[in-house]
């Protein structure tokens, strides 16, 4: 039975054709799927709450050694204590009022996870913030791009994840593994609109990866016949991520786009550097650069 279906591809060049909404993977239905890229192919799809890592210039906390409650009530505490000091800033709550932020649980007291935070959870995770939301685009080549500009990790392969959305509506509805599909506001949230994003929400209690939860969900179903594939996972050689991130500037997809912002602008400049830098002593970096030598 298939319902995670991977592939390996060898260029950048191949890799962009396929992920591209008209090849005939998405078909006949492009807007059901959803794409997220990893630097490293062997990294879970787990929401960064569940990571120990992320959690470390917030105080340290091990979420994998914790049960659920205790967990929530961290996560819900940092997400108050963020929203507290934004308003002090003067910034806008996205999706709360101060009077819901005053009145959230304290840590170790909470219920189900508070459904009106996911507009502030979702502003939250932009910025650092770690939250259950796992960022999702409906754009492959978005996708790509994040797996290619994450730093140089010392693996073998990139990928880029592929769920259809339609498996939300799918599998064991009486199973604490659940998985919803989240869509916020975009006014206050530059990069999620630049990115075309979505989230998946967590509220699994065991905290498993987004694809084990598509194969659990999916496994009653279909009673017979061909199972369809609910997802993919394409991987590309490590080495072509410089020359994939010089391929989608021709569409117009870099830090500068993805990051509206100043920050955005620099980061392209030294993506820039990355791929049309020095190679094999000949130098075929930017035009001004090159000017700049030839006058000393």
């Amino acid at each position: 039975m298939l319902v995670i279906d991977e592939e390996h591809l060898e260029t950048a060049e191949e890799f962009l054709d396929a992920l591209h909404p008209r090849n005939v993977r998405w078909m006949p239905r492009h807007h059901d799927w959803i794409f997220r890229g990893h630097g490293d192919s062997n990294w879970p799809l787990r929401p960064s709450a569940y990571r120990p890592k992320s959690w470390e210039p917030f105080g340290g906390f091990d979420p994998t050694t914790e049960y659920e409650e205790f967990r929530l009530g961290c996560e819900i505490q940092l997400l108050q204590m963020f929203a507290e000091h934004l308003d002090r800033a003067g910034h806008h709550l996205p999706g709360a009022t101060r009077q819901q932020i005053d009145a959230l649980a304290p840590s170790g007291s909470v219920g189900p996870w508070p459904h009106w935070l996911v507009e502030l959870a979702a502003f939250a995770q932009h910025h650092g913030v770690p939250t259950r939301l796992l960022d999702f685009t409906r754009h492959g080549p978005v996708a790509a791009y994040f797996a290619a500009a994450e730093p140089n990790e010392p693996t073998e392969h990139l990928c880029v994840w592929a769920f259809d959305t339609n498996l939300f509506g799918r599998g064991d509805h009486s199973s604490d593994r659940w998985l919803t599909l989240e869509r916020v506001s975009r006014w206050s949230n530059p990069n999620l609109h630049a990115q075309d994003g979505l989230f998946a929400l967590w509220s699994n209690l065991e905290l498993l990866s987004f694809d084990d939860i598509v194969k659990e969900r999916w496994s009653p179903y279909p009673k017979g016949g061909v199972t369809p594939v609910l997802g993919r996972k394409m991987l590309l050689p490590r080495s072509e991520a410089k020359d994939l991130l010089r391929l989608l500037v021709y569409d117009r997809i870099s830090a500068a786009t993805m990051f509206p912002s100043p920050d955005g602008v620099v980061r392209a400049l030294k993506e820039e550097a990355l791929h049309r830098g020095y190679s094999y002593g000949k130098y075929t970096g930017p035009l001004w650069l090159m000017q700049k030598r030839s006058k000393r």
